[in-house]
C-alpha cells in the first residue's frame, strides 16, 4: 500500500511540475527575423477545424510551420510551408447585399454552404449560431431591418498539398 501511494505521489509531481509546458512553435518568428521584417503572414488559410455542431473553430487541422520562408508569388506575404498559391493575374471583386426583413429569412454569411437549416415546423428550427441570435435580438426588440453587403476581393487561392502533415496538437486529440 505505501509503495502504491508513493508511486501516485511522484506521478503527481511530474503532472504537477511547476515548469509550464512549452506551445509549439511554427517558427513564424524566427522566419520574420531572418527575412523582410515587415512582410506580414498571409491570415486566410486553409486547414482550421470547424465544429459543425457548436458552429465554432475548434483549432487548427493541419501543421502550419514556415521552415522553407515561403512567400506569395509577388513577395507580399509569407505562406506556410504545407501550403501552395495561385495569385490571380487579374483580380475579380465580388460584391453582394441583401435586406433581410424578418429573423425567419437570415441565413448565416460564413456556413450557410455547411449548415443546413434543420426545420420541422417554420417556427422550430434548428439556427445556433451568435450571428442569428444577434440579428434576432435586433429585429425582434427594436422592430428593424437588417441589411447585409459583402465585399470580396479575390487576389490569391490557397491550397494545401496532398501530402500534408496533421498539426500535433490535433493528432494528438485523434489517437
Amino acid at each position: 500500500m505505501k509503495v502504491a501511494t508513493s508511486l501516485l505521489a511522484l506521478s503527481l509531481l511530474q503532472v504537477c511540475s511547476a515548469v509550464p509546458i512549452g506551445r509549439p512553435t511554427n517558427w513564424l518568428r524566427e522566419c520574420r527575423a531572418t527575412t523582410n521584417v515587415s512582410v506580414p503572414a498571409l491570415e486566410v488559410l486553409p486547414g482550421g477545424g470547424w465544429d459543425n455542431l457548436r458552429n465554432m473553430d475548434t483549432g487548427r487541422v493541419i501543421n502550419i510551420g514556415y521552415f522553407q520562408r515561403q512567400t506569395t508569388g509577388d513577395g507580399l506575404y509569407l505562406i506556410p510551408d504545407e501550403v501552395f498559391v495561385i495569385h490571380h493575374k487579374e483580380t475579380g471583386v465580388e460584391t453582394s447585399s441583401e435586406i433581410i426583413s424578418s429573423w425567419l429569412e437570415q441565413k448565416s454569411s460564413t456556413s450557410h454552404s455547411i449548415n443546413a437549416e434543420m426545420s420541422f415546423i417554420s417556427v422550430l428550427n434548428g439556427k445556433f449560431s451568435k450571428e442569428n441570435q444577434r440579428m434576432k435580438t435586433h429585429q425582434v426588440k427594436d422592430s428593424s431591418t437588417t441589411t447585409r453587403v459583402h465585399v470580396r476581393n479575390f487576389i490569391y487561392t490557397v491550397k494545401v498539398y496532398p501530402d500534408f502533415t496533421l498539426d500535433a496538437r490535433f493528432a494528438q486529440q485523434a489517437k
